[in-house]
């Protein structure tokens, strides 16, 4: 709605408790901004990464409203090939929130869920709980257990298979997920996926 009202003026029409616009383009010029935050600056500057060889995208993909969020997690995926066919593991940690509560920056009470998947070959997944969330019943899990946790694998593991295509000669890799489980088809969504850095080999002082 703010990028059809024909003015740069607020409040904004798709929030209006926000004396700001809300366009796709001020949400654009933030991502962009964000390149050279203090965190940002300092993180390259850390790992020695040229500024001139760095570059910034932007992401886009279908918001989930707050009310049609059953879930919502990141996934830790860590992928080993090994030099045989199909000698490849895959180990993935699930942390994953009730609803659209954050797991980044959960509320002191909101503990969300761990629960890690192995993978070896083109087998099921083997699940264990790490720790459970603080928000569902003693013994139950944020996701349905053990479908919807094997279902997840399976997609982060299609996932992570196109991306390790891109790489053929690479036999390790570590990669993040933002998964969703949204109302009302109870339908496992994943949103995104990005490489870690892995920590060098050589030991610094």
């Amino acid at each position: 709605a703010d990028e059809w009202d024909d003015d740069d003026a607020g409040p904004s029409r798709c929030d209006p408790t926000e004396p700001k616009e809300r366009g796709v383009f001020r949400a654009l010029r933030k991502v962009y901004a964000s390149f050279y935050n203090d965190n940002a600056f300092l993180e390259r500057l850390r790992h020695g990464v040229d500024e001139a060889t760095v570059g910034m995208a932007v992401l886009v993909h279908h918001s989930t409203p707050d009310e049609f969020e059953l879930a919502n997690g990141v996934a830790t995926v860590r992928i080993w090939k090994g030099t045989q066919p199909g000698n490849r593991s895959l180990t993935a940690r699930l942390v994953t929130q009730l609803g659209a509560l954050s797991v980044a920056n959960p509320e002191a009470n909101a503990r969300p869920e761990e629960v890690e998947a192995s993978l070896w070959g083109e087998g099921s997944p083997y699940l264990d709980t790490i720790r459970s969330s603080s928000l569902v019943p003693l013994g139950d899990h944020v996701l349905g257990w053990e479908n919807e946790y094997r279902e997840l694998t399976t997609l982060l593991d299609k996932a992570a298979r196109a991306y390790e295509a891109e790489f053929p000669d690479r036999a390790s890799f570590l990669l993040d997920f933002e998964y969703k489980k949204t109302a009302p088809e109870s339908r496992l969504q994943v949103k995104q996926i990005r490489e870690l850095p892995q920590p060098p080999d050589t030991t610094i002082t």
